[in-house]
């Protein structure tokens, strides 16, 4: 089992673009091309909140950096299987441990300063442990 990627893309709040990314993936999901599925989540990042996605590293490599979508997406988080976090920063192209990816009970438990990812698939709740 592989890393996951947990990632937001370029203007993730205009419908056009969410709606393109989107479309994209479920095109190749749909015809088998993708390793895993790309799933859908909210969180918190930097004290906002976005709509990000987990993917598996080999898709997010091979299917969203090349074709644009996170040209402009400062930073992402890199799961390993181990639930080991590092922040993997796309404009300096750096890599730094962050902790363990942890799941946490109820949302009052998070700290919108340190980031948190709701998966809907799930109905969880998951931020980085240091």
């Amino acid at each position: 089992m592989g890393n996951n990627v947990i990632f937001s893309i370029d203007n993730v709040g205009n419908l056009r673009n969410l709606s393109k990314f989107t479309h994209h993936m479920d095109k190749l999901e749909a015809g088998g091309k993708t390793r895993g599925k790309t799933i859908p989540c909210i969180g918190a990042y930097q004290g906002k909140l976005e709509v990000s996605f987990i993917s598996t590293e080999e898709d997010y490599k091979k299917y969203v950096v090349p074709y644009g979508f996170v040209d402009w997406q400062e930073s992402v988080v890199v799961i390993g299987p181990d639930g080991v976090a590092y922040l993997s920063d796309n404009l300096l192209h750096t890599t730094a441990y962050l902790g363990r990816m942890v799941q946490v009970k109820t949302d009052e438990e998070l700290d919108d300063d340190k980031g948190w990812t709701y998966r809907m698939d799930q109905g969880e709740y998951y931020h980085v442990s240091t």
